[in-house]
């Protein structure tokens, strides 16, 4: 039973140990940094956007998800009537990989979104 439970909490936490930081962390870091950024902005539908500015509607996450971090912004800015901006989390290397992916994605669908990156 102890070595289950062992198992199930190393497996669980297994996520975090990747990643010096949880992604909250770069995103209170960032928005703050921002002109008028306000993060966790409640949405009409029960979403939240990471971060909202004067101009932008923003998403964090990490480089791996790039899929879930462009749909995201796209949602929050078109709830908000912002431009949509997703921002990776990780280093120069991972975000050339991913951020071809996404900035396919976008080009092909003509979709206005912004992509950046946050050094991890």
């Amino acid at each position: 039973m102890i070595i289950l439970f062992l198992f199930l909490f190393l497996f669980a936490n297994e996520g975090n140990a990747k990643n010096a930081h949880p992604e909250k962390y770069y995103q209170e870091l960032h928005c703050k940094s921002l002109s008028y950024g306000r993060t966790e902005v409640a949405l009409k539908d029960g979403t939240r956007a990471d971060c909202v500015t004067a101009d932008y509607a923003i998403e964090y996450d990490f480089c791996e998800k790039w899929a879930e971090c462009g749909t995201q912004a796209l949602h929050y800015g078109a709830m908000l009537k912002l431009k949509p901006q997703c921002l990776l989390i990780c280093n120069k290397k991972e975000y050339d990989k991913y951020s071809k992916r996404l900035e396919n994605v976008a080009k092909y669908y003509n979709l206005p979104l912004d992509i950046n990156w946050i050094e991890e």
